[in-house]
């Protein structure tokens, strides 16, 4: 795996569909699975659209065809299509070959 730069086409340009993992905080429970749309990713800040509510400072791992982000979520804001927009941190970012 190799480090992926750290500017991303912009999702209005080419959103990609991406399957995001909840952390649970708990070994003995997984988490959950939340599809998603990656919209932007700049300067380790990655921009989500989901049909669900992620928790603020939740870990999450969010992977699309060829990336995977490791973070943070820093806000979850609803709007208007009922989806929620999702701030991240993104602690690592790696291309997948």
């Amino acid at each position: 795996m190799l480090a992926r730069p750290s500017v991303m086409t912009t999702g209005s340009d080419c959103p990609e569909s991406a399957i995001i993992e909840v952390s649970s905080g708990n070994a003995a429970n997984p988490g959950r699975k939340v599809t998603g749309t990656v919209r932007e990713f700049i300067r380790k800040r990655l921009t989500l659209v989901t049909g669900e509510e992620i928790a603020v400072s939740a870990a999450i791992r969010v992977q699309s065809r060829d990336l995977l982000f490791l973070g943070e979520v820093l806000s979850c804001v609803s709007n208007p299509k009922a989806q929620w927009t999702v701030q991240v941190r993104v602690k690592t970012s790696l291309l997948v070959v």
